[in-house]
């Protein structure tokens, strides 16, 4: 199982806005984030408005996302 860096999940929970994270840290969450937690993410997303065909698994098309997004 992929160890989360306690930095990146630290910095995560102690931003009172997900608005003010910035895009390093953002990138950093995801990058730490698990496989299965990861793939989880699709139907989730899919309930704040990105359409199933528009939110992938693939790390680098949702990193995109994220950044048109926030």
């Amino acid at each position: 199982m992929h160890e989360r860096s306690p930095t990146t999940v630290t910095s995560l929970r102690n931003t009172g806005d997900p608005h003010e994270i910035d895009l390093a840290t953002r990138r950093a969450a995801i990058a730490d984030l698990d496989d299965e937690w990861f793939a989880g993410l699709k139907p989730t997303l899919a309930l704040f408005g990105a359409g199933e065909d528009s939110v992938t698994t693939d790390r680098s098309a949702f990193l995109y996302w994220c950044d048109r997004r926030w």
